[in-house]
């Protein structure tokens, strides 16, 4: 999907001019001994408090979001859930206790364009912090160092340009993050100094994606932008959005709005997101005066989840299907080599026959399918084993000849494959013989097979 909308909105909220805000609560911990690693062009700093986050209750609140898909996402919930623990189990006793995540447009063009500080305090290790922050493999190709008083984790350039920036810094996250509610993570957004020259000079009328106009509502109208994600159990996002007067809020409130409807309307949004209007509606912002405001509380953030996350889901668990009946074919088709080499070359009669060679006779049943083999399948007669396979797996076996030798092109001759009510009309696994498997196009898999022998009886 490619919202160019979204991104000309996002890109220009970041892109817009300053101005200082109220201070209504206390700047995050070890926020001043991160401060002197932003630059003039540093435009986001997020914190993490690390101690506030509740990965029991995280996980909780995910299954209570996704209750029609409980069952199935359950496992997945929990492996997450213990993994995610691990970590930050690892980092709190390392002494890791707030986490910074900051980008700078400085890094435009490295791989990747950000940095991760973590501030130490008295008993902290800091070599053992390091390496847990490399352990994500979110981040790359990066190097840690303890710069400062606090570990810094970033790519090898951008490491050297935060060692030697000045230790004094005239950017005013502190202000920021301070105009926030407290929360387990606050995300501070402040635009560069020029930012609205450049803006009005390459860009005076914004794009017919986001509804044309004077970009001046963006550019002059914007002043900084602070979002808070409070904990479960009761949780909520609030971000708020400061603007010069109560009428630049108005033209601000009017160009997101305008771009979110434009959003809806694009294709692949509409087929991903088919309760769009309900999302919109939840997410549009209000006005209190010159302060645009987004607060989506749990009950209505339910909603927005369940809209917004749903077909998301559905999609990795459905890539995550195809990929584990990818394996299991792969499994049959080494077992199915496996007999031929005690065989003489010749391929068995029937997938019972590899029963012994496989690790399970599980692999022989869809990854979903809540059947389990016989725990003395393999010590049946042949018959009923043939009665189990043919009752239970979910693939056909084809011989494409009486043994490996006659095969000419392994790579186009189709050992096995799902069973066609076992897939969608579109897709289905097939294993080919030269031991590789794939999904393969309906059509294409239709042409294929005629060149291979009939599946057995």
């Amino acid at each position: 999907m490619k919202p160019i909308d979204f991104v000309l909105v996002t890109g220009l909220v970041l892109l817009t001019q300053f101005g200082s805000p109220a201070t209504h609560a206390d700047a995050p911990t070890g926020l001043e001994r991160v401060l002197p690693f932003t630059d003039e062009r540093t435009v986001v700093v997020v914190h993490l408090d690390v101690r506030r986050v509740d990965v029991n209750a995280w996980a909780a609140a995910v299954l209570e979001f996704l209750a029609d898909e409980r069952d199935s996402m359950a496992q997945p919930v929990d492996q997450s859930r213990q993994a995610v623990q691990t970590w930050l189990s690892a980092l709190m006793e390392a002494g890791g206790h707030d986490a910074y995540l900051m980008v700078s447009l400085s890094d435009l063009g490295i791989e990747p364009p950000i940095s991760v500080a973590v501030p130490l305090g008295e008993g902290s290790d800091a070599t053992r912090i390091g390496t847990i922050l490399k352990q994500t493999g979110m981040f790359g190709n990066v190097k840690s160092e303890t710069v400062r008083g606090c570990v810094v984790m970033a790519h090898e350039a951008v490491l050297e340009r935060l060692k030697s920036a000045p230790q004094k810094t005239t950017r005013p996250f502190e202000v920021v993050f301070a105009a926030a509610p407290s929360g387990i993570m606050r995300v501070a957004a402040v635009p560069y100094d020029e930012a609205a020259r450049v803006v009005d000079e390459l860009m005076p009328t914004l794009p017919m994606a986001v509804g044309g106009g004077s970009s001046s509502a963006i550019s002059r109208g914007l002043r900084w932008a602070v979002a808070a994600l409070s904990p479960p159990p009761e949780w909520a996002i609030e971000i708020i959005i400061q603007s010069r007067t109560a009428s630049d809020a108005e033209a601000l409130r009017q160009v997101i709005l305008q771009g979110l409807t434009n959003l809806g309307n694009v294709d692949e949004v509409k087929q991903r997101l088919p309760r769009w209007a309900e999302l919109q509606a939840a997410i549009e912002p209000a006005i209190v005066g010159d302060t645009l405001r987004f607060r989506l509380e749990k009950n209505r953030l339910s909603d927005v989840v369940r809209t917004a996350l749903m077909p998301v889901l559905r999609e990795v668990k459905d890539k995550a299907h195809r990929a584990e009946i990818l394996n299991q074919l792969k499994q049959i088709g080494l077992a199915l080599m496996m007999y031929a080499s005690d065989h003489d070359d010749k391929l068995p009669a029937h997938l019972a026959d590899v029963i012994k060679y496989l690790g399970s006779a599980r692999v022989l049943v869809l990854p979903n399918s809540s059947v389990q083999p016989p725990a003395d399948l393999k010590r049946q007669s042949r018959d009923a084993q043939v009665a189990w396979v043919d009752e239970n797996a979910y693939v056909v076996y084809v011989r494409p000849g009486a043994s490996t030798r006659e095969i000419k092109e392994p790579n186009q001759s189709i050992l096995a494959h799902q069973k066609l009510n076992t897939c969608g009309e579109a897709f289905l696994g097939v294993l080919f013989a030269d031991g590789h498997s794939e999904y393969m196009a309906r059509q294409a898999f239709d042409r294929l097979i005629e060149r291979s022998k009939s599946p057995n009886p």
